[in-house]
């Protein structure tokens, strides 16, 4: 867009760029708590308490994991990411196995806080690592977004 008052010969040009999102995304909250756990699709188990007290804070918390198909015993060394944006949160960090405490492992969560069950829809996570093997669908439980 060009822009000419006529009287000063000052000319305005703006470019403006198109989204290809089809609508506006909301912005991350910079501090967020998630806490909560459950059995996931009856094939696992999950724990988590994990936090940023600030948009300059570091991540803190626990997250445990057992996946009872495969005998996977999963523990959380330190949580390094975590990003809220509404009702999901996905967060992620290194961990360690009971069957190779030694040898380190990654993982990454998200999960959708769909109410305490008023809304009749089930939280659901996912469970993604690299040295185990994770799992995914409705909780029986509760996650808690704060």
């Amino acid at each position: 867009m060009a822009l000419n008052d006529g009287a000063s010969g000052i000319d305005f040009t703006q470019f403006f760029v198109t989204s290809d999102l089809p609508a506006p995304q909301p912005v991350a909250d910079a501090s967020a708590k998630v806490t909560g756990g459950g059995s996931i699709a009856g094939a696992a188990h999950t724990g988590m308490v994990v936090q940023r007290k600030g948009a300059d804070a570091t991540v803190s918390g626990q997250w445990q994991f057992v996946n009872r198909e495969t005998g996977d015993i999963v523990h959380s060394t330190s949580i390094t990411s975590l990003l809220v944006i509404g009702n999901t949160a996905t967060f992620s960090g290194t961990c360690r196995t009971a069957a190779a405490p030694l040898d380190p492992c990654t993982f990454r969560v998200t999960a959708h806080d769909n109410g305490d069950g008023q809304s009749g829809t089930p939280d659901t996570i996912r469970v993604d690592g690299v040295g185990f093997t994770g799992a995914a669908g409705d909780l029986e439980g509760n996650v808690d977004i704060h």
